[in-house]
């Protein structure tokens, strides 16, 4: 999990490319979950599609479950 501090910051851009490239290298699709509606479109910059919306239990917190397929 990142700090809400550093969301969108270049550590987290850092660490995503990262994975990014060593998900791409090895053929993997990746998953990945968020709770902020504004972190959606940062990761569709990176090939991730949203899977399902829906609620966390016993909250209106919104939930994004994210994928993005091997190429």
């Amino acid at each position: 999990m990142v700090a809400t501090k550093n969301q969108q910051s270049f550590c987290t851009y850092a660490c995503l490319e990262f994975y990014y490239l060593w998900w791409l290298e090895d053929g993997q699709s990746c998953y990945l979950e968020t709770h902020n509606f504004r972190n959606v479109a940062y990761y569709e910059k990176y090939g991730f599609k949203t899977m399902e919306i829906g609620l966390l239990p016993g909250t209106n917190t919104e939930h994004f479950a994210m994928l993005r397929e091997a190429k």
